[in-house]
């Protein structure tokens, strides 16, 4: 054999070498990586089911969410006790996974917030639009709660 050939021979096999040692280490590292990040995503997914099904069990204790025409009724006390106008709406800016009922309040600026404060109190009312002029003030909102 010659000395060309037998260099480009050794060059051939000291790279074939170097191919397959560098292979296996990048797809040794690959590999550990894709465990731990497939772990770290199972445990993330796992803790968050865990919270999600925590948390729906105490809102089905704590009845947290009134019947939505029960919650209404709260509002139209509360709006007679102000002396403001109520009306329902028929679309609203709430779009969740609980039920919702429309409205717009109208009325005194001042009182009208005072009653936006109390509602909210103790009902969840979701305000998504006001429009103020002078002192009169005109506020839409969508009143939560569940059907049964």
């Amino acid at each position: 054999m010659n000395y060309i050939t037998r260099s480009k021979a050794i060059f051939i096999v000291v790279f074939l070498v170097t191919l397959t040692l560098a292979g296996k280490i990048i797809y040794t590292n690959n590999t550990a990586r894709m465990q731990t990040v497939n772990q770290k995503n199972l445990d993330d997914i796992d803790t968050k089911i865990s919270n999600i099904t925590i948390k729906n069990k105490t809102l089905k204790q704590t009845n947290a969410v009134g019947l939505v025409y029960e919650n209404w009724l709260k509002i139209e006390k509360i709006a007679t006790d102000y002396k403001l106008q109520l009306t329902s709406a028929q679309t609203g800016g709430y779009k969740g996974q609980l039920n919702a009922w429309h409205g717009v309040l109208q009325g005194n600026a001042f009182l009208v917030l005072s009653a936006i404060k109390i509602i909210q109190q103790t009902t969840p009312l979701f305000v998504y639009e006001y429009n103020l002029h002078n002192e009169k003030i005109s506020v839409n909102f969508s009143i939560l709660g569940r059907n049964i």
